[in-house]
């Protein structure tokens, strides 16, 4: 494992020095041939794929993470007194591994303390699994994080999610520990699926692309950044099938699994494209993230006023079209920006009561466990120091994201 790791930074090495050379050759030429943008394009790749190696080893496996007693007891809605009670009196419920005078859970077992002391209201059987959209113009809000966040919450609550990558960028798809670019054809995408339109024999229903993720009762539809072209693909599906509505393809894809899951999450690319178009029609609930920052604030505006072009186009079409909930939530919040603190007062007037209260603070520990390719769920585990204290604490606003959600459609669950 040593010679293989001095072999990786050898090569991250020579591969850093070739980019370093390259640029400085462009610097004196001032243009770049075709070819050698390719090459440095290749390069970067392979740069690339070995930063990723080193972010999750062993590639391409991901683990979840075990949970402390306090963590469970947390979950479970008590303290630390009622846990260590029950462990003593209950032989039915899991004790976890014992190491000195603490324990831990596996994720597998927290699931089991969760359908036995805490369980959730069951979906009907004849209610179909709302659909989630996280979107945004603006890249770097979040969406993807607060996607992942969302899944993992609400499978810590008991339910069944299915979490959907429409980004070519195939960052969800890489949170869930796949390497997109190796592990995942396009034909295995929504790309793939809404291609199948092209054939004579469509797709129709997104179950066969379905995969299980390394987190118990989450699965994934992956993308890979062979999706960049997907979106040629719809003038030619309007053309084959001129009686089709394309923006209504991923709903009906939806339909045939949405009785499989809970609640199904759509993380959108940073644009208006059929792909997003599609994810809007298709959702139940839209949920924006939002930087409280003024180019991000005039982002999000202007992402609301293409969205009231797109109802305009879709009216006659979408009569009915309606939306359970359209919520605002701010994160990457700086409380110690002024700047900041006025776009929150800009996105209190704007938005209203579509604005959440909950608010997702800016902070240095969770961006370096974006860096590890983690969520502040996958940092459960690990020592009581400051950096974890501060995890917990970030924890707790997507904690309340969920449970939000999870309330809201409990309520609505219950008079069907």
């Amino acid at each position: 494992m040593q010679l293989e790791t001095e072999k990786s930074k050898i090569r991250l090495e020579a591969l850093a020095k070739t980019l370093t050379d390259a640029i400085e050759l462009q610097k004196k030429t001032q243009q770049l041939s075709l070819s050698e943008v390719a090459e440095r394009a290749r390069r970067m790749t392979e740069l690339a794929q070995l930063l990723r190696d080193k972010m999750i080893e062993p590639m391409p496996k991901k683990a979840a993470p075990r949970f402390t007693a306090g963590q469970l007891a947390e979950i479970c809605g008590f303290d630390r007194n009622r846990l260590n009670y029950l462990i003593r009196k209950d032989e039915a419920l899991p004790k976890g591994s014992k190491k000195g005078n603490s324990r831990d859970f596996s994720l597998e077992e927290v699931y089991l303390w969760v359908a036995a002391v805490r369980p959730p209201t069951p979906r009907p059987s004849e209610a179909k699994a709302p659909v989630l959209a996280v979107s945004n113009l603006k890249g770097g809000s979040t969406k993807t994080t607060t996607t992942m966040c969302l899944a993992q919450g609400l499978a810590l609550k008991g339910r069944k999610v299915l979490i959907i990558d429409l980004d070519p960028q195939a960052s969800l798809t890489e949170l869930c520990g796949i390497y997109a670019d190796i592990e995942v054809d396009l034909d295995e995408t929504i790309g793939g699926f809404f291609s199948s339109y092209l054939e004579d024999t469509p797709m129709e229903s997104i179950k066969p692309i379905i995969k299980e993720s390394y987190w118990k009762n989450i699965s994934v539809v992956p993308a890979c950044t062979a999706m960049l072209g997907s979106d040629f693909n719809f003038p030619l599906i309007s053309r084959k099938r001129p009686t089709k509505q394309i923006w209504t393809l991923l709903r009906e894809g939806l339909e045939g699994v949405r009785h499989d899951f809970d609640y199904i999450l759509l993380d959108t690319a940073p644009s208006i494209s059929y792909t997003t178009v599609n994810a809007i029609m298709a959702s139940d609930t839209l949920i924006q993230p939002l930087v409280p920052d003024s180019l991000d604030f005039i982002s999000s505006i202007q992402f609301w006023s293409l969205f009231a072009d797109l109802t305009e186009m879709f009216q006659e079409h979408e009569g009915n079209k309606g939306f359970d909930m359209i919520k605002v939530l701010l994160t990457k919040v700086n409380y110690n920006s002024e700047a900041a603190l006025i776009v929150k007062e800009w996105a209190k007037l704007s938005y209203k009561d579509w604005l959440l209260d909950i608010e997702i603070p800016a902070s240095a520990a969770a961006s370096s466990g974006a860096l590890s390719m983690n969520t502040v769920y996958d940092q459960m585990s690990g020592n009581e120091d400051a950096s974890k204290r501060t995890i917990d604490r970030l924890r707790q606003p997507f904690n309340e994201l969920c449970s939000m959600v999870d309330s809201f459609y409990s309520a609505k669950w219950m008079t069907v």
